[in-house]
């Protein structure tokens, strides 16, 4: 009968201002698929990507606060099912279109975030990326306009080859 055990890692990787260095990739590559809690907090990682946390299916718990995060990644978040509890606070978050489709997925997946200051742009500095009406209007906006853009590119579209007949007779 195998038992079954809950994991807790806290990695401080490299606290120098000087930028990520590449030891979390490789840790978080060697991390056991069954940790179900990882602090990853004040190691001024920049980036987080689907394939340093591909095989954490059993993560509940992330803690990315006081990092250098700007960004996350839409598949590295789709590739964490438990994921319940996620820490955000600390990073200089870039509010933009693509982070509000990274809110969608964490709160669809019923995901309690903590944190999330806006960083970027400067007329969102300071407000929360997870409940500004303002970010979330204006991304309504560009995603409105994205898919007018998309229709209108359909419209403009030649006809299928398939569907093009060719007179070959020369009379």
């Amino acid at each position: 009968k195998r038992q079954c055990c809950s994991v807790t890692v806290a990695l401080t990787v490299g606290n120098d201002g000087h930028g990520l260095l590449s030891h979390p990739v490789s840790m978080l590559c060697r991390l056991p698929g069954t940790l179900t809690r990882l602090d990853l907090k004040s190691n001024v990682i920049q980036n987080i990507a689907e394939r340093e946390i591909k095989d954490l299916k059993q993560l509940h718990v992330l803690n990315l606060r006081n990092n250098k995060i700007s960004a996350l990644d839409l598949k590295a978040l789709e590739g964490l099912p438990h994921l319940r509890h996620l820490y955000l606070d600390g990073n200089p978050w870039n509010c933009t279109f693509s982070l509000l489709k990274a809110r969608e997925v964490l709160m669809a997946k019923g995901t309690d975030v903590r944190g999330g200051q806006c960083a970027a742009p400067t007329e969102q500095h300071g407000e929360s990326w997870m409940s500004s009406k303002e970010i979330m209007r204006q991304c309504k906006h560009h995603f409105h306009l994205t898919e007018k853009s998309k229709e209108t590119k359909k419209k403009s579209k030649p006809e299928d080859p398939s569907s093009i007949r060719i007179n070959m007779d020369d009379g």
